[in-house]
């Protein structure tokens, strides 16, 4: 079976598969995985995505800006 992001179908390898819909700034990124904190894509639930889980350094381990 050809898998092939954005044909709207969960194939083999993939997390998710909106079609159209995907984007690397939704909830099912263009590589047709989950949108996670610490993946560097900011999605809709978080306010940055540093690419990384330490916190102080803008912004924080569940992907929010870290304030004072």
């Amino acid at each position: 079976i050809l898998s092939l992001c954005g044909d709207v179908r969960n194939d083999p390898g993939e997390q998710c598969d909106y079609g159209s819909g995907n984007s690397d700034a939704g909830l099912c990124t263009g590589a047709c995985k989950l949108a996670v904190c610490g993946d560097g894509l900011v999605s809709p639930t978080e306010q940055c995505d540093d690419g990384n889980d330490v916190d102080g350094d803008g912004c924080n381990n569940v992907c929010g800006k870290d304030t004072c």
